[in-house]
C-alpha cells in the first residue's frame, strides 16, 4: 500500500515537473521573439524621431526655430537670427570669439560691413532688429547660463542687444531701445554702447 502511494506520488511530481517544463519552454520560445520585435518597434521609433527632427538639410528643431549651422529661423516670425553676435563666428557647432560692445550709430556700420564682406549663408541683407522683433528672442524661463533665450539656439547671449528702434522719450536725443535678456525686458539702452545681433527677413 505505502509503495503504491509512494509510486502514484512520484508520478504525479514526474507529470507536475514535466508540465511546468514545458510551459516554462513555452515562455521561452515566446518571450525572445516579442522581445526582439519590441526592440526593432523602439529602434523605429528613434529613427523616426531623429527623421522627423533633422531636415533633408541637416537642419534641426528646438521649439519655433529650425537651425543650421550659424542660422536660425523662426517658423513663427519667418525671421531668419545669426546665432552668434557681432565679433564672433559661428564654427564647429557654436559660437567663437568675443562679441563687442559698441555704439547705436556704430551698430548699423557693422551690420553693413557684415554685408559688404559678404554676409553669412550667402545673404547680404543682414540688419539690425526692430524692438518688437528682439523681443520675440525672449523666452519666458531664464536658461543656466542666466539670460531669457534658447541656448539651445543661441549658445551665447549678452545682456543687452541693440534694437534698431530709437529711444522715444524727451532729454533722450540720440538713444536707442535695447532687450535685456538677464532681467527679460527692455527700454532705454543709451547710445553708449551695447551688443548686436543680426536678422534679416521680415
Amino acid at each position: 500500500m505505502i509503495a503504491t502511494l509512494y509510486i502514484i506520488v512520484s508520478v504525479w511530481i514526474f507529470l507536475v515537473q514535466i508540465q511546468n517544463g514545458f510551459f516554462a519552454a513555452i515562455v521561452l520560445a515566446l518571450y525572445w521573439p516579442i522581445a526582439l520585435i519590441k526592440g526593432v518597434f523602439v529602434s523605429l521609433i528613434v529613427i523616426f524621431n531623429a527623421i522627423s527632427v533633422m531636415g533633408k538639410d541637416n537642419s534641426l528643431s528646438f521649439g519655433k526655430f529650425i537651425v543650421q549651422d550659424g542660422i536660425a529661423t523662426d517658423t513663427e516670425t519667418g525671421l531668419t537670427w545669426l546665432r552668434f553676435e557681432h565679433g564672433q563666428t559661428w564654427q564647429n557647432n557654436t559660437v567663437v570669439g568675443e562679441t563687442k560692445f559698441v555704439a547705436w550709430e556704430s551698430a548699423f556700420e557693422v551690420a553693413k560691413q557684415f554685408n559688404q564682406c559678404g554676409g553669412y549663408a550667402g545673404f547680404t541683407d543682414w540688419r539690425l532688429p526692430t524692438i518688437d522683433e528682439l523681443k520675440t528672442l525672449l523666452e519666458k524661463h531664464k536658461n543656466e547660463k542666466g539670460c531669457y533665450i534658447d541656448a539651445d539656439v543661441f549658445p551665447h547671449c549678452e545682456w543687452f542687444v541693440w534694437s534698431s528702434s530709437p529711444y522715444a522719450g524727451s532729454g533722450y536725443s540720440g538713444c536707442a531701445l535695447v532687450v535685456n535678456f538677464y532681467d527679460a525686458n527692455y527700454g532705454n539702452g543709451g547710445s553708449d554702447g551695447n551688443y548686436v545681433r543680426l536678422v534679416r527677413g521680415g
